[in-house]
């Protein structure tokens, strides 16, 4: 693994923790790289991990030589789909009452099913999701039962105490004074997040602000709840040495039965002007020890059909890869003007709308305004070259090979199941992105390099040490 700087680290882990900015569904970046080293050996046939599509809501991975059993529930409703079009945090204070509290059937919460697993939970702008991991052991399938059951009553509906979510508004207030209102880098990033999409609910933060955090009622998350948290709208994968058969009389016995219910419209994705915007932000904090700059960029995109979807895949690749004419060769190698390329993303916010972001740290000797300079020039260079068949087709065989890998583990095939539902994805459009990747051309990534490299909004930030600015207060 390459080393990064601990501020550099902290840097991507902000750029998340501010974010993440929203997006309309898209596909994971490919890999930059496939893991060095020896792959591990073919296990033998009734060994492999498979996938096995048990409902329309429930996908398999069986994996015979699994150690644990993993279990995530997915409602596709995030900060973005909470009302009026404003992210508030309603959405994040509902993951915890859901986990915290008590169906009738059920006298210990989700968070003590398992005293030797763990469960977790996370929210996006577009989905919530509640994780589970336990040991394997007999009674394996007993245990997915109680979580099938758990959350099935909890799509029909919850309780939970005054005093319970009294404590949970304060534990998401202590999380965002930890993870973003006593981050500079957090706090650096939602500032330049709220330029670039102002009066929209992808540019803040997923967490909410102190304020709304303090004004949160069980009411707001219970109508929040009974709009989306329908059965239709939950989506749940499980990885474990589990049989197909065991898995689906689990499945018809919690969840079987319940209907559709028409679901709210989701404003937030409709397309919006991009007014155009160059600004540079400057900020100091006592905080930081290291100098930051980051570069974002949101334009619009003409003709924006489903060709784009893995051609931005496979530029996020090539950005986060060492190849002649990536950040890396541009701003490490060439021009030094840092050390290393901490962050980079291209995003779909909305149909015909696109997020381009770029941070970085200057090394000792280097002016962050040149850094910064360099930033926003990059696009402009990348456009007037763009990417050759030559590392295209690096690029392809890279994710051949790393999908090749991640098929012959049960946790990998997992966690990209949940990556591409979370994102908002149909499960069976997985399959068959493999074949959209390979039919990528040159001409379809640069044309959406060139239109990144176009007018749009653009926001440069530079944090500096130093004691903080009257504008760089904490939101």
């Amino acid at each position: 693994m390459r080393h990064l700087p601990t501020s550099c680290l902290l840097l991507a882990a902000a750029l998340a923790l501010a974010g993440p900015v929203g997006a309309q569904p898209e596909a994971p970046a490919t890999d930059p790289a496939p893991a060095v080293g020896t792959p591990p050996a073919e296990p033998p046939a009734d060994l492999r991990p498979a996938e096995v599509r048990i409902s329309d809501r429930v996908v398999l991975v069986r994996d015979p030589t699994a150690r644990s059993i993993q279990f995530t529930m997915m409602v596709r409703a995030g900060c973005a789909d909470e009302p009026n079009l404003k992210c508030r945090g309603i959405a994040h204070y509902l993951e915890h009452l859901i986990l915290v509290g008590r169906n009738p059937d059920h006298k210990e919460t989700a968070f003590r099913f398992f005293p030797e697993g763990s469960a977790n939970g996370w929210t996006s702008d577009r989905t919530t999701a509640y994780v589970h991991r336990i040991p394997k052991r007999e009674t394996a399938e007993a245990d997915l039962e109680k979580l099938f059951s758990f959350y099935g009553n909890r799509l029909k509906g919850f309780e939970v105490s005054p005093e319970d979510a009294e404590r949970e508004r304060n534990v998401v207030l202590q999380e965002y004074n930890l993870r973003l209102g006593g981050n500079p880098f957090a706090q650096f990033q939602t500032r330049l997040n709220r330029l670039l999409l102002p009066h929209h609910p992808l540019g803040e933060p997923v967490i909410g602000t102190r304020e709304t955090i303090k004004s949160f009622t069980v009411e707001e998350a219970k109508a929040f709840h009974k709009a989306w948290y329908v059965p239709n709208n939950a989506f749940f994968v499980v990885s474990g040495d589990i049989s197909e058969l065991a898995l689906k009389g689990i499945v018809e016995r919690t969840l079987g039965g319940a209907a559709d219910q028409p679901l709210p419209e989701r404003a937030w994705r409709q397309t919006f002007p991009v007014e155009p915007l160059q600004a540079v932000v400057r900020d100091t904090s006592e905080s930081v020890r290291r100098r930051t700059v980051v570069t974002g960029k949101i334009v619009a995109v003409e003709d924006d059909n489903p060709t784009l979807r893995p051609a931005r895949s496979l530029l996020v690749a090539f950005l986060r890869s060492q190849l002649p004419g990536s950040p890396h060769d541009v701003l490490v190698e060439r021009e030094n003007v840092t050390d290393a390329v901490a962050y980079t993303e291209v995003t779909r916010l909305v149909p015909g709308v696109y997020r381009a972001s770029i941070g970085a740290e200057p090394h000792d000797e280097a002016d962050p305004e040149r850094l910064a300079d360099a930033l926003r020039k990059y696009w402009k260079d990348l456009a007037a070259t763009g990417i050759d068949e030559r590392n295209l087709d690096r690029l392809k065989r890279r994710f051949v090979e790393g999908q090749k890998l991640a098929d012959r583990q049960g946790d990998r095939i997992y966690a990209r199941i949940v990556d591409w539902i979370g994102m908002g994805n149909e499960y069976d459009t997985l399959a068959v992105w493999p074949r959209r990747i390979a039919a990528v051309t040159v001409a379809d990534v640069n044309r959406l390099i060139r239109a990144i490299a176009g007018e749009g909004r653009e926001v440069a930030g530079i944090l500096l040490p130093g004691e903080p600015k009257g504008a760089g207060a904490a939101p």
